[in-house]
């Protein structure tokens, strides 16, 4: 995994703001993970993670940071990864 989606993902988990890149090709506000202007990844009021499906991703790029999230966001977890409409480009 590439180190810019990595960062992002943890300060995701720990609920902390963070850019993986000059370019901002990822970033988090702590709350939501975005892929550029795409919402990849969110928390639900509840604590429950969900993560776009890997297949709504428009990019190679952006479907690397999905498919990242899905792998890091589930290991050992009980979060719910899911889809919820209405998501997607701000």
């Amino acid at each position: 995994m590439r180190k810019n989606i990595a960062k992002v993902i943890e300060a995701f988990k720990a609920g902390k703001a963070a850019k993986g890149d000059s370019k901002n090709t990822c970033h988090t506000d702590g709350h939501t993970i975005f892929s550029y202007r795409m919402v990849i990844a969110w928390r639900e009021d509840d604590g429950t993670i969900r993560v776009v499906p890997y297949n709504v991703g428009p990019s190679r790029t952006t479907k690397s940071h999905i498919r990242a999230c899905q792998i890091e966001l589930e290991r050992g977890q009980s979060y719910g990864i899911g889809y919820m409409q209405g998501r997607g480009a701000a």
